[in-house]
């Protein structure tokens, strides 16, 4: 082992008096908290607190006077040591009085935010300045998934999400402190959805009839959801299945009236409408509001007779071919036929029209076509009393005696003043004409 050099140990002493005079110096530029305070002093303006003049928001009065002593009081006059003015919420709604328990405003809230329930203000807000507005101690969208976690991963799904999640607006549809609303919901939430979709507010100006689940309880959110697309349209279920979630009952109507239960009734019958068997309720009726009856998308009428027009039954041709019903004699538009007579036009057009529901149940029926076993005629169940032929079919019912129809080979009994039009020479037969 060497010994150190005499020049090697002066040159150490004389590193480390350098680095002891760098620490002083640094030491004594470093700012001093003044043992009494200056009494026309701005604690910012000193050497202290100088880093709570750096933000874009600072907390001060709306003279934009400093709040400091409005939260903090010395512990003994004029000495620099401090304690809360007040404790908690306290010190809070002594200045911003609209939250106070008491206030008008917050009475009628019967959800509050967390924080704000608990006044825990600071959760969200930064007591001396903030580069958020408002104070807020993070962005809007870090503040809310920092303690919503579960929206992180529907945020992530850009291209799923609702608009005001994708643009990270959560306060677009909740309130941030309370509200008359679950979930926080702002007040008046269809207002508040019609805000951004005009095309539907547009459509809800001029209906009708509205949408029970547009009016009640959740309104828009009965049937969508608020943060990410699951399906279409923002729907909480698919088509048919969020339909079903309501009409599983016997529900009340605008003035009184009752709709069956629907699932029940798809549930004991036999034969689905096609757009029934395929869950698309909206082919039929609206989903907001409708200009007629029963949430219908077009003109079908209400009551059992109508007067035959293609305007009347609008609803019914966007699927189905008018030839069914125009054509006086055919032998390829319909199978409801007696020879070339065309039967539905016999029943549809003429002085006293009958509705397609006379006869046909617009959801399901356990008969072939939709054919009903009764229809309701005021206080009484009409039997229609249909059986199905190989060639034709039977028909017994209370509004004329029994009638049998074969599209082979017609039958004369019951159509003596159709005889004429029971065959047609003129016209092209079709083997398998259709339905």
């Amino acid at each position: 082992m060497t010994t150190p050099s005499l020049a090697s140990l002066r040159t150490g002493f004389w590193l480390l008096g350098l680095l002891a005079l760098l620490l002083w110096s640094q030491l004594q530029a470093a700012p001093h908290a003044p043992k009494m305070l200056a009494p026309n002093q701005s604690c910012t303006q000193g050497s202290c607190h100088k880093e709570q003049t750096q933000f874009t928001h600072q907390h001060k009065s709306k003279q934009g006077k400093e709040l400091c002593r409005s939260c903090h009081t010395p512990v003994r006059a004029n000495r620099h040591k401090f304690k809360p003015t007040t404790k908690g919420q306290a010190s809070c709604i002594g200045c911003h009085k609209d939250w106070k328990p008491s206030h008008t405003k917050r009475k009628h809230w019967r959800f509050e935010h967390g924080p704000v329930a608990v006044g825990a203000c600071q959760t969200c807000h930064s007591p001396h300045g903030s580069n958020q507005p408002h104070l807020l101690r993070r962005t809007q969208s870090e503040l809310c998934t920092q303690c919503h976690s579960e929206m992180v991963g529907k945020q992530a799904g850009l291209h799923k999400a609702h608009e005001p999640v994708r643009k990270a607006q959560c306060l677009t549809c909740h309130e941030s402190h309370g509200s008359p609303n679950r979930h926080l919901l702002r007040s008046n939430l269809v207002q508040r959805c019609l805000g951004c979709h005009t095309k539907i507010k547009n459509q809800l100006a001029n209906v009708k009839t509205h949408h029970g689940a547009v009016l009640r309880g959740q309104q828009c959110m009965n049937c969508h959801t608020g943060h990410e697309r699951r399906h279409k349209a923002m729907l909480q279920r698919a088509d048919a299945k969020l339909c079903l979630g309501c009409h599983n009952q016997s529900v009340v109507m605008q003035g009184k009236k009752k709709l069956i239960n629907i699932k029940k009734h798809l549930a004991t019958h036999k034969f689905k409408h096609e757009p029934v068997r395929k869950g698309k309720c909206i082919a039929c009726h609206s989903a907001h509001g409708s200009a007629h009856d029963k949430l219908f998308v077009k003109a079908f009428p209400s009551m059992l007779y109508a007067a035959f027009s293609s305007e009347t039954y609008a609803l019914c041709f966007s699927c189905h071919a008018s030839e069914a019903i125009t054509q006086k004699q055919t032998y390829q538009a319909t199978k409801f036929r007696n020879g070339a007579l065309n039967l539905h036009y016999v029943h549809v057009r003429r002085k006293k029209s009958r509705s397609c529901r006379f006869c046909h149940d617009p959801h399901a029926a356990n008969r072939p076509h939709l054919i009903r076993d009764k229809v309701r005629f005021g206080g009484w169940n009409l039997h229609v009393g249909f059986k199905s032929q190989s060639r034709g079919g039977t028909c017994q019912t209370a509004c004329h005696e029994p009638r049998t129809y074969n599209r082979k080979q017609p039958v004369s009994q019951g159509y003596e003043r159709y005889k004429k039009l029971l065959t047609a020479p003129h016209l092209k037969k079709r083997t398998s004409p259709k339905p």
